[in-house]
């Protein structure tokens, strides 16, 4: 072994021990920082949150007359845009029942109502289609009138109209797990 190789090991371990301190005293900063979040949080605490302190302010919450039209019984739509659509769940998840059909379908149509319209009866979209599933009268759904009246729409999604199936025709509908598009 020559002076060179010597040298060569002294700067390795040099760099070695150097990255090794690094790593100690980066961990005692991060422990010393944490330290200081907890002792911040205990002499100068936030209070405490409550829901009725939250205002509902954000997307979907503004008067939705504008949005969706009419309720399919020709009168104008009121109330928030969150009212309406808790409204039309509720409405969905009736008809549901009504069919004998399980929880399941109320998931799977809230999805899809969720994903067509989020959850608005819209009096327009792609083609001619219309209301919470975007179904079409030139495809057999119904009549405009029809489909903008929520408790026909949803019977329809469920078990089917003229010659399109429902939910309930879809062999299997009940057993697969509700996935997400990727």
């Amino acid at each position: 072994m020559d002076e060179r190789d010597l040298m060569r090991g002294a700067l390795k371990a040099t760099g070695i021990v150097k990255q090794g301190a690094q790593l100690k005293y980066g961990a005692i900063a991060m422990i010393i920082f944490i330290v200081g979040l907890v002792l911040l949080g205990m002499f100068f605490p936030a209070g405490q949150a409550r829901a009725a302190d939250c205002e509902d302010t954000g997307p979907g919450t503004a008067d939705a007359s504008a949005v969706s039209g009419t309720d399919g019984s020709g009168a104008q739509a009121t109330g928030t845009l969150h009212e309406q659509q808790v409204g039309y769940a509720k409405e969905i998840d009736q008809v549901a029942k009504k069919a004998k059909l399980p929880g399941r379908a109320t998931l799977i149509a809230l999805m899809t109502a969720m994903q067509e319209s989020t959850l608005q009866n819209l009096d327009h979209g792609h083609a001619d289609s219309l209301g919470l599933f975007q179904q079409r009268p030139s495809m057999g759904w119904g009549t405009k009138q029809q489909i903008m009246t929520p408790s026909y729409a949803a019977e329809s999604f469920f078990l089917g109209r003229g010659t399109n199936d429902g939910l309930a025709d879809i062999k299997g509908w009940a057993t697969p797990t509700p996935r997400t598009a990727m």
